[in-house]
């Protein structure tokens, strides 16, 4: 099974995942971890995290570094009510599981960062659009494209002749800001040479004394009546 996923490339990957699928990812040998990750999957606190912390999932380490660490100081009998929580499980040094759960998602690019929500204003379709989708492709009619880009079952992100996992997410591009309309003329001129061959020539007219405006010159082999005007409007 693992020859044949490794023959067809099988990968993990997406555009964008939602906060839960994120968080349910191995933290371990992480797939969307930069270069530093390495060495944070055998440290000793690494290993800490894993045996007192039960650390196993990406969400886990989100879930340290998310708890109440009020009147928390960097020693090792820190007197706050977690560090004496995790000495209870066997953490020798709470202080230092901490710093390094802070790493292990430091290391993280930005589209696998759990504590990074990337802003979707694609639309989706509605449960009952979704609903006629289903009825639709039971009856092998067509269906509603849904527009969303956005990871919602784990089982949907693997793919075959995938490549390596891209960093960055996919960000919605911003809407432009509507601008005003302008007026653009377009020029046409054609005529007959001395020899009989087609001479054409386009322009393009903003206004008077626009550093825009400017003719468009047609070859020769592609001279025709309205080829100025195309030109111009190509």
């Amino acid at each position: 099974m693992l020859q044949t996923a490794r023959k067809f490339k099988l990968t993990f990957d997406t555009l964008t995942l939602s906060k839960d699928i994120k968080e349910e990812l191995p933290i371990y040998f992480h797939m969307g971890g930069n270069r530093d990750m390495g060495q944070r999957n055998n440290s000793k606190c690494a290993k800490c995290l894993r045996d007192f912390h039960e650390v196993q999932a990406t969400g886990d380490v989100l879930a340290i570094v998310e708890r109440d660490y009020q009147g928390h100081s960097r020693r090792h009998n820190c007197a706050c009510r977690t560090c004496r929580e995790d000495r209870l499980r066997g953490c020798s040094a709470p202080y230092l599981c901490l710093e390094e759960a802070i790493k292990m998602l430091d290391c993280l690019y930005e589209k696998w960062d759990p504590r990074i929500e990337v802003n979707q204003r694609t639309p989706r379709l509605t449960e009952e659009w979704k609903q006629k989708n289903t009825n639709t492709i039971e009856a092998d009619d067509p269906v509603l494209f849904d527009p969303s880009i956005h990871l919602e079952n784990r089982v949907d992100g693997f793919r075959i002749f995938g490549e390596a996992c891209k960093p960055t997410p996919a960000h919605q591009i911003e809407p432009l800001e509507e601008e005003e309309e302008e007026t653009i003329y377009i020029g046409n001129s054609h005529r007959l040479d001395s020899d009989g061959d087609n001479l054409s020539v386009g322009s393009i007219w903003y206004n008077q004394d626009d550093k825009r405006n400017m003719p468009v010159t047609v070859p020769r082999e592609l001279a025709s009546p309205d080829a100025g005007a195309a030109a111009a409007i190509l």
